[in-house]
């Protein structure tokens, strides 16, 4: 089974999905441009401004999740893109929250102040959402191919996990 959990920054993507691999014993795959700013010895604002100019680096993030995916019959993925670029997914999941928590999560995480938190999440939402509409014809704010929505502003991260199980659970997948 493969759960695909989508979201803007600081929704609770891998926080969910480390929770989730936690109850169900499933591998997370999770490669981002965090993982591939710390490889090049750079920040993640460097790394997004270097993708806003080459598409090749999404195409081969994007490429290396696809990968990894299919070696697992069982894993959670969780990016921005893998509900749509994961074909074979059995459970496409998308967090959200309002801004403002988002930015509270994001400033807790990062251990820097709200307002840098939150014109950082502002700006990596409207960078992804320009970028993955101009790349792949992805806007990412439509929800229409998520199972589920979840708005995770009043939900402790078990709450979610549980919530994923319980539909999961209602449609015979566990």
């Amino acid at each position: 089974m493969k759960i695909c959990i989508s979201g803007f920054a600081g929704s609770g993507k891998t926080t969910v999905a480390n929770k989730l691999s936690e109850m169900l014993k499933f591998p997370v795959i999770n490669i981002t441009f965090k993982d591939l700013a710390k490889a090049k010895g750079v920040n993640l604002e460097e790394i997004q401004k270097l993708a806003e100019k080459d598409p090749n680096i999404d195409l081969e993030l994007d490429r290396l999740i696809v990968e990894k995916a299919s070696q697992n019959q069982n894993c959670i993925i969780s990016t921005w893109l893998s509900p749509w670029i994961i074909k074979d997914a059995d459970l496409r999941v998308f967090l959200f929250a309002p801004l403002e928590t988002r930015a509270k999560r994001v400033a807790q995480r990062d251990n820097i102040d709200f307002t840098k938190a939150l014109k950082h999440v502002k700006r990596r939402d409207s960078q992804n959402i320009r970028r993955y509409k101009k790349l792949y014809k992805i806007d990412i704010r439509n929800t229409e191919i998520f199972d589920m929505l979840i708005n995770t502003k009043d939900l402790e991260v078990l709450q979610v996990a549980e919530l994923i199980i319980k539909w999961l659970s209602l449609k015979g997948k566990v």
